[in-house]
């Protein structure tokens, strides 16, 4: 039987090419020696695919399979949700850390979503959405230690970034964090008690949030020691100053 160039094409070693009805489709096959009929006898081992003018299209179960080993699970939801809701964040540390933001803003999302500690990043980064709508970032433990110790210098570059997010005239105290520290290079880490009674070395953080905005705006950094300190409002109604005394333990 005499078949067109197009069908001959996908003819290859060890197949056959058989037009059934007005289709043509191809067959693996081989040969086995018959003892009793004293020749070789053909065997189709299996089905190979339709032969059409496009190419070769292969069965159904075949292309199924190459789908499905293309497919990865990712997480999808929480990530994206905190993505989408804080794009002026992101836009901004774009702006202030052109060459970090994209370290620091993941970092931030799998601290907040999963607690995670810094060992971690690199694999909740390669099973979130994250790692396709912010590809290429390093989140490797080395990395990110580089990168938070390098941020931790540059307070006023830290400033110039927390200064967007101020505005408004109220304010008010609403986390003060005590961590603990044996660290020598960390002079601020220095014995003193925390509101759980701890007497041991450590740094007390304050930070402050804008009722107008519901924005974090500030934050600082106080000696272990320390135990109180005043924070001064401006009280708009009374049209003087408000003072408020905090327990930074």
């Amino acid at each position: 039987m005499t078949y067109p160039d197009w069908v001959l094409k996908q003819k290859g070693k060890g197949t056959e090419i058989r037009k059934i009805g007005n289709n043509f489709y191809l067959y693996k096959v081989t040969s086995i020696w018959d003892k009793e009929k004293k020749r070789a006898r053909k065997i189709t081992e299996r089905f190979l695919g339709t032969i059409t003018q496009d190419g070769l299209i292969k069965p159904k179960k075949e292309r199924l399979i190459e789908s499905i080993g293309n497919v990865s699970v990712k997480e999808f939801g929480a990530s994206n949700f905190v993505l989408c809701m804080n794009e002026d964040i992101k836009e901004r540390l774009k702006d202030t850390y052109p060459d970090k933001w994209k370290e620091l803003l993941l970092f931030s999302i799998f601290r907040l979503l999963n607690n995670t500690p810094i060992k971690n990043l690199q694999t909740y980064y390669a099973t979130s959405f994250l790692s396709e709508a912010l590809p290429g970032a390093h989140l490797s433990s080395k990395k990110v230690g580089n990168l938070l110790r390098e941020i931790g210098i540059e307070r006023e570059r830290t400033k110039e970034f927390l200064k967007q997010f101020i505005s408004g005239n109220d304010f008010a105290l609403i986390d003060l964090t005590h961590v603990f520290s044996l660290s020598e290079n960390v002079i601020s880490s220095v014995p003193g008690y925390n509101s759980k009674g701890e007497f041991l070395p450590q740094i007390h953080m304050i930070f402050l949030f804008s009722l107008d905005h519901h924005m974090p705006s500030y934050f600082r950094i106080v000696a272990g020691s320390i135990r109180e300190g005043v924070i001064i409002s401006p009280d708009r109604k009374r049209g003087r100053n408000k003072e408020c005394r905090a327990d930074f333990g």
